[in-house]
């Protein structure tokens, strides 16, 4: 289901080595973020399409409103902004 979901998408999956999660730092800190400010808050979504859209709603507030802490309180949108005015 996974991979049929990112090739829906047109994305590729990466894989880690078992019990290595250092291989893929980023996604793992993201997903550990998710978690702990959207899905275990939320609880328990309605339906697959809530979950979703709620899921969707998140990552969207991630990358536009939410400092990060690692980018010097910027959001990645904002980050992602500069660095292509820069190029």
């Amino acid at each position: 289901m996974t991979q049929e979901f990112f090739e829906a998408l047109g994305a590729e999956l990466s894989f880690a080595r078992v019990r290595h999660p250092t291989d893929n730092a980023l996604t793992e800190r993201f997903y550990a973020t998710v978690k702990q400010e959207e899905i275990y808050l939320m609880g328990n979504y309605l339906d697959e399409l809530s979950a979703r859209e709620e899921l969707g709603r998140y990552i969207e507030s991630y990358n536009h409103s939410r400092p990060h802490q690692a980018l010097f309180n910027f959001t990645p949108a904002h980050v992602l902004r500069s660095i292509t005015k820069a190029c």
